[in-house]
Order: structure tokens, then sequence, then C-alpha cells
């Protein structure tokens, strides 16, 4: 039976809502939505008899549950359990309200709410991934629930597939239970560009048995390592010069400064087989382009040659390739010679000295061998006249030293050009050539001159035909330079008198000045009778700052005068004297000073 005391009636309601679990693998959560009522003042309040229907909604569901407010409570509630759907993405925003007719005169109470509900983890985040084509990789899984399988979709510029449980791509799709995804990334990506990385995507499902709960995407970066696409080198160094070969019976051997080293190479545009994207962009060889597989090479002077290859993708290798045999040391010939008239430049004889080097050494099937020969013309002549062969005396690669005489059939009066020719089995590099000139006498006179063209000591041995030896000073009132005169190197000398040189002024130090003054430190001034009064003696100031004009005087014939008439007075004076002229008479000449 309902007993109502409607005389004083006052309640309050609320409603709350709160997560008491959560279904991670089915989207789902438990919310409870519960209703409570409160008594603020007076006594209201009813019975379970009859029963009071509590009325629930929460997203759409409903539910019904009998609640009393007895006349002992002060506060009563009551709750009810509903199971929310999440949406895919695993959010959900739900509303719910209660409501109760009371029977009292509070009649129905009612209460509503709305609650944002924890979003519940669906598609596992798709990692990223940036690697080496041809190489393989682990790519960890981070699922919301065990439970959940996955599939994991490549798109890479124009290929595409599903990465299945070998690490390879696949038409169809392929689920993995695991958390662990291995992946080789493929061969056939190096075929879809042309640099040396490119990116692509990642598409991975999540899936709830059969249901698919999400997407998620990450990136793909796919790189060419250096390792495998860089070009590969090979080849053959081997002599193409037939002079050299015939001499050596081997080509495979190099010699020095002689051979033409044909280099023949196998070039591969990267090292990895399934580069088949890659091209040869540019070759050298010890800095020289070529195109193609081969380049010769020129009397090199080596025989290990660096080839440089950069290809489409911008690698680049250098290496070495060798000949298989030894390089031959060869070294040029080198003679040097002096031609002189003998005994003195008015002989006709002349004396050809030599010596040098060669290589006096076997090429491998044939030794080298050297022959010198001497030839003469006269300097206005372009013929030459063969003189003779000579037979050096050799030890090891030297030419040992040694003099031809060429005879006496080349007057003095005549110059001549001689040539020492040497030969060995690739070159006359070595042949040198010289002057002979005109021989002239010691001296030669006349009737009133005489010439002389060597030197002239007096009888103590000391040159009389050169006036002035270095350091010497030549004066002249001619401008002509004394090097036309006397020859050597002369320095002039200018605005400076000569001045002898002692122990205070050394010799060659410089000094002295056109103009001088003098101090006045020690001088004195008299000073004198003052307005020409003979019997004062004083002195005249001028102004010096506010001072005025002043005479000042000690007069008169008296013993008692301050002074004496017939005494002079002298103070001292200070500063200094104008600048005067210091220049004595002079006469202007050059001079010179020789100084080579």
């Amino acid at each position: 039976m309902l007993k109502l005391n409607i005389q004083r009636f006052a309640v309050s309601q609320s409603i709350s809502c709160s997560e008491i679990g959560r279904d991670i693998a089915n989207n789902r959560t438990t919310q409870r939505i519960t209703f409570t009522v409160t008594r603020t003042s007076g006594s209201t309040f009813w019975e379970a008899n009859p029963a009071k229907k509590l009325n629930f909604t929460c997203d759409g569901q409903k539910a019904t549950i009998d609640f009393n407010f007895p006349s002992s409570a002060k506060t009563k509630s009551a709750y009810y359990d509903f199971v929310v759907q999440h949406d895919s993405n695993g959010q959900k925003t739900i509303s719910y309200s209660a409501s109760i007719a009371t029977g009292t005169s509070a009649g129905t109470i009612t209460a509503s709410g709305q609650t944002i509900i924890a979003t519940i983890p669906r598609a596992t985040a798709c990692p990223s991934l940036s690697g080496d084509i041809e190489d393989s990789y682990t790519i960890p899984l981070n699922p919301a629930n065990s439970g959940f399988t996955h599939s994991l979709h490549v798109s890479f510029l124009g290929t595409a597939g599903y990465i299945n449980a070998s690490g390879i791509l696949q038409a169809a799709e392929y689920k993995f239970s695991n958390t662990n995804i291995l992946f080789t990334i493929p061969a056939s990506f190096y075929n879809n560009f042309s640099g040396k990385s490119e990116k692509g995507n990642f598409t991975l499902y999540t899936y709830n048995g059969n249901d698919k709960i999400g997407t998620t995407y990450g990136t793909l970066t796919a790189s060419c390592s250096e390792s495998r696409c860089k070009p590969s080198i090979s080849g053959t160094v081997k002599d193409s010069n037939t002079i050299t070969k015939a001499l050596t019976g081997n080509e495979n051997k190099l010699v020095k400064y002689f051979s033409n080293a044909l280099l023949t190479l196998t070039l591969k545009a990267a090292t990895s087989s399934g580069d088949t994207k890659s091209t040869v962009a540019t070759r050298s060889a010890d800095g020289t382009t070529f195109s193609g597989t081969s380049i010769t090479l020129n009397k090199v002077s080596k025989k290990d040659f660096t080839i440089t290859v950069t290809n489409s993708r911008g690698f680049s290798t250098s290496s070495i390739i060798s000949a298989s045999d030894e390089l031959i040391n060869y070294f040029l010939p080198s003679i040097v010679i002096d031609t002189k008239r003998y005994p003195d430049q008015t002989s006709s004889q002349v004396k050809l000295t030599y010596k040098g080097s060669f290589f006096n050494q076997s090429f491998g099937l044939v030794s080298n061998t050297i022959m010198m020969k001497w030839y003469w013309r006269k300097s206005t002549e372009s013929d030459w006249t063969i003189g003779g062969v000579v037979t050096p005396t050799l030890n090891g690669n030297t030419i040992s030293e040694n003099t031809i005489d060429c005879g006496e059939d080349f007057n003095y009066q005549n110059a001549y050009r001689f040539k020492l020719e040497i030969v060995d089995k690739l070159t006359n590099a070595g042949t040198k050539e010289q002057d002979v000139k005109v021989g002239y006498p010691n001296f030669a006179f006349g009737r009133d001159w005489f010439k002389h063209f060597t030197k002239v000591l007096n009888q103590n041995g000391l040159r009389i035909d050169e006036p002035y030896p270095v350091g010497s000073i030549y004066l002249s009132v001619n401008s002509t330079h004394p090097s036309t005169l006397f020859g050597g190197t002369w320095e002039q000398i200018k605005d400076k008198f000569l001045f002898a040189c002692s122990d205070i002024h050394k010799n060659g130090t410089a000094g002295g000045s056109k103009k001088h003054s003098h101090t006045l430190e020690n001088g004195s001034a008299l000073i004198g009778s003052p307005g020409g009064n003979s019997n004062a003696l004083g002195f005249v100031s001028t102004q010096i700052g506010t001072l005025s004009d002043s005479t000042y005087s000690v007069g008169g014939n008296s013993n008692n005068a301050v002074g004496h008439p017939f005494r002079s007075h002298n103070t001292k004076l200070d500063g200094r004297t104008g600048d005067g002229d210091s220049m004595p008479p002079y006469l202007a000449v050059y001079i010179w000073k020789r100084i080579a």
C-alpha cells in the first residue's frame, strides 16, 4: 500500500554514466547508468507496494526495474548496465536517461545526460620503413588485441602486392596472425626509378576475425645501396706498340715511356644483377675520358692504371687494372758535351768532351745497344759532315767521360757547330749540339791602336785592364754611363757629397743636412741704457699677458745707486735661431759606384 505525505515534499535527482567493462576484440564497452534520488526536505516517500517502475534508456536501448523510496532513506540509487557497441573507429558518444512516475505530488522524476566514451583502440598503427632494396627487414606491429590479424599491402611506383609469410609480394591478400612481418624489398623495385632512392606506401588492414576493423598507412622508402648499385670494373692491360713488343717478346710487359697500353675493360653499370635500370654514364682512365670498353694510352710510364666509372644513378667506382707482367724501367739516353778550341782560341784544333748515361740492360727478348757519331758544319751552312763513330766506355748505365779529338781543320776565323748523336734501340733523343765560336788573338795592334782580348796583368800579377773594380767610384762631367766604357753594373749616386770615412764615420754610412739652426742656451744679452740715459741701467719689457709695458732703471752717479754706471749687466737668451744654409760652393758632376 502506497503511503503519501503531501504536506511537505522536496526531492532532487541525478544521473551518471561510468564504464565498467571493455571488450576490445568486439569493439564494445559496458556502461553503467546510475539514477539517484535525494530527499532535500519534507517527508515524501513511496513504498514498494505497489512497485514503481524506473525506466532507463542508453544509446537507443531501454530497460525497466523496480524502484522504491522508503521513508527511512534519505538517498536512494539504482542502476542498469548497458553493452554499448562502438563505431568502427573505436569512438562512441552516448545519450542516456532515467525516469520514474512516483505516484506522489512529485509526479514523474526524470534525469538525462551525454558522455563521450574513451576510444577503443581499433586499427593497428602502420609502421614506416626505410631500407635497401634486396635487404630483409622485420616490420613490428603493436595491435590493441592479440587476437587481431593483419594484412600489409605495398605500393611502389607501379608495383603492388601483399606481403606473404616468406616476406615477398603476391597478388592475393595474406593475413598475418603474428605481430612481426618479414619483408624483403624486391629487386624489381630497381627498375621503377633511376635515382638513388624513392618512396612508396604501406597500407595495413586490421581484422577481428573476418571483420575488417580499421586501415592505417605508412611510408616505404626504398634505396639503392652503393655496394650493390655502384659500377663494377675489370679488365686487362697489354702493350700495343709493335716496336716495344718485339724488344720484350711479351705483350704483358710495358716499356717505360714507349709502350702504348691498350686497356680492354669489362664494365657493369651496377654490381647487382637485379639492377637492370642503371647505365654507364661516364668513364675515364687516369683522368682521360673515353667511350666504349677500351682505350689506348700512349707512351706510358707505369703499369697500373686507375679506371673511374659513374653510372646513371650517380654512383662511382674507381679500380686499378694492371699489366700482368713487369714494367721495364727504361730511361732516355742523356749526354753532356763541351767543345773547345785547343790549346787556345786562335787554334784550329777542336776537342769535344762528353759524358752521360743510357739504358744498358735487356728489354727481355733483346738487349739495348748504343751507337754514337759526331758531326760538324760551319755555322753558315746547313749540311752536316760526319766526323766519325764514337765507341763509348760504359760502366753499367753510365757513359764515362771521354774526349774526342776532332782534328785541326777548324780555322779560328770561322764559327762551327758540332753534334754528338747517340742512338739506342728506341730513340736518338740524347743527341746534343754545341757551337765553337770565332777565335780571337790575345792582342792586336796597329800604328795608332792596340787591342787585347784577354786579361792584362802587371809584373805583380794584378790586372791593369780593369781600372774600376767592384766598389770603385767614377766621377765625370759627361753623362755617358760607365758600363758602356768599362762594363760591369753601376749605381748612380745623386745629391750627395763624398766624405772621407774614419773610425767615427764608417765606410758606407750616410748623413748630413742642407739646412741648420742653433740653440741659444749658452747665449747672453747686454742690458744697456734705457731711453738713451747714460746714467741709468735698466730694461724695457713688452706686455706679457695682462702686464703693461714698463721701464726699469737704476740711475744716478751716487755710489749708493743700485748697480754701477760703468758695469755691463747680462741676461740669458732662450730659443733657437732660424734655419741657415749649409751648402758650400760646389760643382755638380755625375757620380757612379760599381756594384758588379
